[in-house]
């Protein structure tokens, strides 16, 4: 398949020349890696790391546009069949290596249920699709948590592979150069295609701007929402500057002294973001267009016909081989990070790194083993030789989709094992108001309760806040069953009782949904002026403008006037006003460590216990304990009952306490309906 131009009526000497190895865009990846890298390993100065999957996408559309221009030009075809053959080759060999490396360590540390959710993001990047399935799973709040996921990374790959295979077609479109356009006398022109890059680049980061402000998950994962960035790539090869056509700027030409300087300060401005951003920058929006414009000046900047300053200092050796293995290195880092956390052995900063210089030798060896020969095999390289590659690509995409397959099936089944079955139940022992649909999502603003116990009775009592008041409602519903009441459960996922504006990870954003709903659920309280109101809080919520930048003091200050002024609003509306203490806070998943425990002994699973001491719960715990204390409002602390030693205990019989590294599983709960009915009552009185 191929798209037939005319050849173009320009003068030749304004062809786009061969495109030439770019050092300084070898430079550039390993610098783009290096960021993702380091901010993935935790290592300090690096929080805004995530930028250099931006760089790449940049890289991508300035170098596919480039090729795909040059060979329009050049040759008045564009042999698509070829270009699809050599994306194969290039990218679906080393994803094939890792996916099968993922799924056989995979197999062996995590356990049954553990390993089903894999699958399923498995199966989802076999398809070049996981970024579909974590842009749907960011805001799953009841779901795995995506970080721990050793699939994660490859959500950029299926947006670079999505992009892949529609961008050609737009190209060819948009440069006036398919068939149909040829017969109706349309003549290619850079400039339309210019036209439509803009409006590309446009549109895409319109709607990222809007979506990053109220969906944060789509713009950040969909490659729609991503296509302005690889629009700016393109505009950085067409646009001329200095002068000069627009197609001799993909090669060398002559870089002013201001566009030289520019080069620099968009390598600066590259590593600035990445040191300066943070997790809680919201991103991509605004935020991402300067990493993306600075990459656009280095690019342009590398144009040279002699070799300048900033090529120079790209061409660095080191750089140059990790620019070499960037791709390698990139898909095999995080599976490696993930793996070596669930085994116990990234505790620490140095234990993280080694695990970096694992990463890196195994990017080496999949090269040298699988990628490159792939990539250049006399078998596969070469025009009349297209179709076996995309042949091979077929069947790497059916290896993959069919393994993942058939693992998940395997895990289904595994989970349901004597030794497994119990630890499958707890992930799923939720209390009933998620499957009642009555526990509000991430996005819910209207404060619906739903009525449970005796819903006709004359007494009302209400449980309040987020996911840990939720745990408790199975004690709370037994309680108001045996008491005649009833009661109206008034709950939303990250949203604490404690009237504070909070920052959102999975929303990358202030949570601006909790503060309407929590108003909106004080002004429902005082319409029900029920006899008690039962709240709950995490104490591990982060503050914008307080966490890690002012001192303790400061989130301490916010914690407790945000208690003070929730507890006078609940003990303005009801007679009664009792608060639960956070329950004690493993931090690691408790359920996923015993079942691996059970699953492979060996993994380092054994020691599943934790200690009551947490600085985070117990600074929560203290300001809140003298809120309730100066607002007339009732305290329970659960030190004593769930955790009555050192360590404390996750297991009790047979039956997990935890379902997963901070929710109580519902059942037990339920058994503790007489503690938290006498506790209630102490705290009444």
């Amino acid at each position: 398949m191929s798209a037939q131009i005319a050849p173009p009526a320009e003068n030749p000497a304004r062809l786009v020349p061969r495109p030439r190895f770019r050092a300084d865009i070898e430079g550039l990846r390993a610098v783009a890696v290096l960021l993702v890298v380091l901010y993935h390993a935790g290592v300090p100065g690096f929080g805004g790391g995530y930028i250099g999957v931006d760089v790449f996408f940049v890289l991508s559309g300035y170098l596919i546009t480039w090729l795909l221009v040059h060979e329009a030009e050049e040759t008045g075809t564009v042999d698509l069949v070829r270009f699809y053959a050599r994306r194969a080759r290039r990218l679906l060999p080393a994803v094939a290596v890792v996916l099968v490396a993922t799924v056989a360590v995979g197999a062996l540390v995590l356990a049954p249920f553990e390993q089903r959710d894999l699958a399923k993001s498995a199966l989802a990047t076999a398809a070049y699709l996981s970024n579909v399935f974590f842009a749907r799973r960011a805001t799953d709040y009841l779901g795995a948590a995506a970080e721990d996921n050793p699939l994660l990374h490859t959500w950029s790959l299926s947006v670079e592979e999505q992009f892949y295979v529609v961008w050609p077609v737009f190209v060819l479109f948009a440069f006036g150069a398919l068939g149909w356009q040829r017969r109706a006398g349309r003549r290619p022109s850079r400039r339309r295609l210019v036209g439509w890059m803009a409006a590309v680049a446009v549109v895409s980061f319109a709607a990222s701007v809007y979506l990053t402000g109220v969906r944060q998950p789509w713009a950040f994962f969909l490659s729609p929402l991503r296509a302005w960035e690889f629009a700016a790539g393109a505009l950085g090869m067409l646009v001329a500057g200095g002068g000069a056509a627009g197609s001799r700027r993909l090669n060398p030409g002559r870089v002013g002294a201001a566009e030289g300087v520019l080069g620099w300060v968009g390598l600066a401005a590259i590593v600035a973001v990445g040191a300066l951003y943070r997790a809680d920058t919201l991103f991509p929006g605004w935020a991402a267009a300067v990493p993306v414009a600075a990459t656009v000046l280095a690019l342009r900047a590398g144009t040279a016909r002699t070799e300048t300053a900033l090529a120079r200092a790209l061409a660095w050796r080191p750089l140059q081989e990790l620019g070499r293995l960037s791709y390698s290195w990139y898909l095999w880092h995080w599976p490696v990070l993930v793996f070596g956390a669930a085994l116990g052995l990234a505790e620490t900063l140095p234990a993280r790194l080694a695990l970096v210089a694992l990463s890196l030798g195994l990017a080496e060896a999949s090269y040298r083993l699988v990628e490159d020969p792939v990539r250049h095999h006399p078998a596969l390289a070469g025009r009349v030789r297209a179709g076996r590659s995309l042949a091979l690509a077929v069947a790497l995409t059916a290896l993959g989709v069919g393994l993942s397959a058939a693992w998940w099936q395997a895990a289904e089944a595994w989970a349901q094992r004597p030794d497994q079955v119990r630890f499958t139940e707890a992930w799923a022992d939720l209390a009933a108001v998620y499957g009642d649909e009555c526990h509000a999502d991430f996005y819910a603003t209207a404060a619906e309760g739903c009525s449970y116990g005796v819903v006709d009775a004359d007494t009302t009592v209400v449980l309040f806040g987020d996911s840990h008041a939720a745990q408790w409602f199975p004690a709370i519903e037994r309680v108001a069953m045996a008491r005649g009441w009833r009661l109206v459960s008034l709950t939303k996922s990250a949203c604490p009782a404690v009237d504070v504006e909070t920052f959102n990870p999975g929303l990358g954003r202030i949570y601006d949904e909790c503060t309407m709903w929590r108003e909106a659920a004080f002004e429902e309280i005082s319409r029900l002026r029920p006899y008690l109101v039962v709240a709950s809080s995490s104490s591990a919520y982060l503050l914008p403008s307080y966490e890690d930048r002012t001192p303790v003091r400061a989130w301490d200050t916010a914690w407790r006037g945000g208690a003070a002024r929730a507890f006078q609003h609940l003990a303005g509306a009801a007679d009664h006003v009792v608060y639960l203490e956070d329950s004690p806070r493993p931090n690691f998943d408790v359920t996923g460590c015993l079942a691996r425990a059970a699953w492979q002994p060996w993994s380092g699973g054994a020691a599943c216990q934790f200690q009551a001491k947490n600085l985070e719960r117990d600074r929560a715990a203290q300001v809140e304990k003298e809120a309730a204390s100066a607002g007339g409002v009732g305290y329970v602390a659960w030190a004593d009952e769930l955790c009555s030693g050192e360590p404390c205990e996750t297991v009790r019989g047979s039956r997990p306490l935890y379902r997963d590294g901070d929710h109580l599983a519902a059942s037990f709960v339920a058994d503790l309906t007489p503690v938290v009915a006498r506790r209630i009552d102490e705290a009444i009185r």
